[in-house]
């Protein structure tokens, strides 16, 4: 019922499914689900007064990146972002530290900065993300 009412919202109702029902159940469960999580994330890790301005970044950033055309954008761009907050900065700084910089290790207090560059290169050259590029490439390899 949630497909069609977003699909073809009039033969929705045509069919006699409550398509403004289905709207506020959606909105229901996505802020349930959002204040769940808000619930639990303190459970588990570390909360101070910065955390929801770095969580806020960092979701914005998987958005951005994997775009929201499709279900699978999101994980395509938590995968970038994952890799551009954890790894990039480590393997920055090692090859910072071995061409004889002493303080690299200045960079891996910067982790969070690399999510913010993405946000700007992809709204500048691939404002659609990445979800609907890699589809495109993976038709025209099909057609080959």
């Amino acid at each position: 019922a949630m497909r069609a009412s977003i699909e073809n919202p009039q033969l929705a109702e045509i069919l006699g499914i409550p398509t403004g029902r289905i709207y506020l159940l959606s909105w229901f469960l996505a802020g349930a689900l959002g204040g769940l999580a808000g619930l639990l994330y303190p459970m588990w890790f570390y909360v101070d007064p910065s955390v929801p301005a770095r969580i806020l970044i960092t979701i914005f950033a998987v958005s951005i990146v994997g775009g929201l055309s499709s279900i699978y954008g999101p994980f395509l761009g938590a995968l970038v972002v994952a890799f551009a907050e954890s790894i990039l900065p480590s393997q920055i700084y090692g090859c910072l530290y071995s061409v004889g910089y002493p303080e690299a290790s200045e960079i891996l207090k910067y982790g969070f900065v690399f999510p913010m560059i993405l946000i700007i290169l992809f709204i500048a050259f691939a404002p659609v993300g990445l979800a609907p590029i890699v589809s495109s490439a993976l038709t025209r390899l099909q057609r080959r």
